[in-house]
């Protein structure tokens, strides 16, 4: 058996005369090839088994080994897996894609919104701002009120009319 696994692609053939191909192709995504092994299981009959394992870069469900080869349906597959068998890359996404359907579903703000108005309410304090009277290092307001103008409103027009 010969077995050659590359990032992107997998061959494994027999070393027989001729030789015989038992699969070939591109995979559907990159793979860590020295971190990838096979190894030949012996299973007392005249025929061993091959296994082969694939350190995936991207952890996700292929439908088929190699382009080309028969598919399967990925939805199928029982994908339960608790989030800290991930790496923590994939777990931080996971929680900010849970942590966003929940606030969705009480009618709240998104991470990325929170992130927004947290980022507008530090500039309002900058020097320049034009939030910030002049005596406090603002660009000032318009009109001498102690009131600053009001930040306009998602989908509300700043100018007139």
């Amino acid at each position: 058996v010969q077995c050659n696994i590359s990032p992107n692609s997998l061959e494994l053939r027999l070393k027989s005369s001729p030789r015989t191909t038992i699969l070939n192709g591109k995979m559907p995504y990159t793979v860590r090839s020295e971190e990838s092994m096979w190894v030949v299981e012996d299973d007392n009959q005249e025929q061993g088994t091959v296994v082969i394992t694939l350190d995936k870069i991207k952890k996700t469900w292929w439908d088929s080994v190699v382009e080309g080869e028969p598919v399967i349906d990925t939805s199928l597959v029982d994908s339960t897996c608790k989030i800290d068998e991930y790496d923590a890359e994939t777990q931080g996404a996971i929680r900010k894609i849970m942590f966003d359907q929940k606030q969705k579903a009480m009618g709240l703000k998104s991470s990325d919104e929170i992130a927004q108005d947290e980022l507008i309410e530090k500039a309002k304090y900058l020097p320049g701002s034009p939030f910030l009277p002049p005596d406090q290092g603002g660009a000032g307001w318009d009109d001498d009120s102690a009131v600053p103008p009001k930040l306009p409103t998602k989908g509300a027009s700043a100018g007139p009319g």
